[in-house]
């Protein structure tokens, strides 16, 4: 140990190593080595993980473990989180992490078109980094359960409105607000009791 400088430094510090091994680990979680002769089926996550990661650096911002942690929660995620819920994840592997840290690279990520913010009231908006292009949404108004339902019609819809209209379209959004199978379900069963108690 060097004359001078108090021990409780270097216990506290952690190594550089260390550092640059979580680092690495991280990132291996995008780029997984594939041995000579070898084919890796890459899923449709790691594929958006790793467009959402390119497009992130080719900016110019640098790919910390944070904040690939973030893309990591947003790529997975078919819950469409909120930034909380976001940061609820990421805590668990970094426990430092902050919650502004969270927004700045959410807001980072809308700006370059590669998440979808969703106001679905109540003030939290939740946002969708698995298809961040427009397209519809089923939101339940009781849970707030998000769903991204595959419907080949509105897909020409723009189009058609075009078409009609002669408005140029810069952008689209189509919600379809309801109640959930679930929440219907747990009504029924609250009335039936009720009904039952009178």
């Amino acid at each position: 140990m060097r004359a001078g400088v108090p021990f409780f430094i270097f216990f506290l510090t952690p190594p550089h190593f260390l550092i640059s091994y979580l680092h690495q680990e991280q990132l291996s979680l995008i780029q997984a080595p594939i041995k000579r002769g070898e084919r890796r089926r890459v899923t449709a996550t790691e594929s958006r993980l790793e467009t959402m990661a390119e497009r992130v650096r080719g900016l110019g911002y640098r790919m910390t473990p944070q904040r690939l942690a973030v893309l990591r929660v947003l790529a997975n995620s078919r819950e469409h989180p909120s930034v909380e819920e976001i940061y609820d994840e990421v805590k668990a592997d970094f426990p430092m992490t902050s919650l502004a840290t969270i927004y700045k690279t959410v807001t980072l990520l809308k700006e370059i078109g590669e998440v979808m913010e969703l106001h679905v009231g109540g003030g939290r908006n939740r946002y969708d980094g698995r298809r961040p292009e427009p397209h519809p949404h089923l939101i339940c108004l009781h849970c707030g359960e998000i769903l991204d339902p595959d419907i080949a019609t509105v897909d020409s819809l723009p189009d058609e409105l075009v078409r009609e209209t002669g408005y140029q379209i810069v952008g689209q959004r189509l919600d379809f607000f309801g109640v959930c199978p679930a929440c219907q379900t747990a009504q029924a069963e609250a009335d039936a009791a009720e009904e039952a108690s009178a």
